[in-house]
């Protein structure tokens, strides 16, 4: 992990899990993790829109927006609004706008989670190598995306 930056993508590892159980676990960990970030979200929601927090109608609109980057503009927007006219707003906008942006970077993170496949990989099939020839498989989470494009242009076979 990079002390630097939490969210960074990792390099694939050259070993992985040995089961997939394990990786479930984790991707089931990960994603509950993700909602109880959702829902902390939606409780600031609601707070900034003067509705108390556990309005139905904030946890509505909240959960309307499909994709978690307009969920983010909405906060931002509500909390523009009322901190517009708070005397630390100078202090807090920062602040809160940081917050925001390392959540939309987990949401990134996340959603490589979330649509990502537990397989047995190879690490020589990232350099090129025939997987056949390979006695190290173990098992990754990795993005599907990377899957597809090794997919597309498959190693020689040697």
């Amino acid at each position: 992990m990079n002390p630097n930056d939490s969210f960074a993508p990792e390099p694939f590892p050259e070993t992985g899990s040995s089961s997939h159980q394990e990786i479930y676990l984790a991707v089931g960990a990960a994603l509950s993790a993700w909602e109880h970030s959702e829902l902390h979200l939606t409780l600031v929601f609601s707070h900034l829109i003067g509705d108390g927090a556990h309005s139905e109608a904030a946890f509505r609109a909240y959960g309307s927006a499909i994709a978690f980057s307009a969920r983010a503009d909405m906060v931002i927007a509500a909390a523009d609004q009322v901190l517009a006219a708070h005397p630390e707003r100078d202090e807090l906008v920062p602040k809160f706008r940081h917050a925001i942006n390392l959540i939309r970077r987990a949401s990134t993170r996340r959603n490589e989670i979330a649509h990502g496949a537990a397989f047995a990989y190879c690490s020589a099939l990232s350099q090129g190598i025939c997987c056949a020839t390979c006695s190290r498989r173990s098992l990754t989470v990795a993005c599907a995306r990377a899957w597809s494009a090794a997919r597309a242009s498959p190693p020689t076979p040697v």
